[in-house]
């Protein structure tokens, strides 16, 4: 009988024990939804402040396009001339050594030695991409090769180095 009675009363506390944490649980979950509502809240006024901004910004931009340009006044952007000078800027500040992509007609004017030495190279490039196993520097190189290459050699050495990577001789991506 005193056991029933000892565990009646420890039952009793864990009982009192539980609901007391279950208090404190559900105390914390109604601060946690307040900050969560709170932090909506502010969510939800940011972007209406940045679709208000944006509105304004919008307004601004089509008011100035609608304004008549006079004849004496400087329209802003960039003209021919701008545009031109950046190009030579950024031409003269390319590294020693690179060689820009030839395109269309300056790709056709490539002669038949050059092409023949270019060929070369290429399988040479190749040799060592496959003996080295891969390695971006190598690939690199090769990709520099390829683009000098006239347009019909070019789709033959990349498929060509297509088929070494999908072998396996390289480990590498295109």
């Amino acid at each position: 009988m005193k056991f029933l009675a000892s565990l009646s009363v420890f039952q009793t506390v864990l009982l009192a024990f539980l609901c007391l944490r279950m208090m404190a649980v559900d105390a914390r979950t109604d601060e946690v939804a307040q900050i969560a509502l709170a932090a909506a809240a502010e969510q939800e006024a940011a972007e209406r402040r940045m679709a208000h901004r944006n509105t304004q910004w919008t307004a601004q931009a089509r008011a100035a396009n609608a304004k008549p340009a006079l004849s004496g006044e400087a329209q802003p952007g960039l003209n021919a001339e701008d545009i031109r000078a950046i190009f030579r800027d950024e031409l003269a500040a390319l590294p020693q050594g690179t060689t820009p992509v030839r395109t269309g007609a300056a790709a056709q004017a490539v002669s038949p030695s050059q092409v023949q030495r270019l060929q070369t190279q290429f399988a040479q490039e190749l040799s060592y991409l496959r003996a080295s196993g891969g390695g971006d520097a190598a690939i690199s190189q090769v990709e520099s090769v390829i683009a000098q290459l006239p347009p019909a050699e070019r789709r033959e050495a990349l498929s060509e180095l297509a088929r070494t990577i999908a072998s396996g001789d390289a480990d590498a991506r295109l």
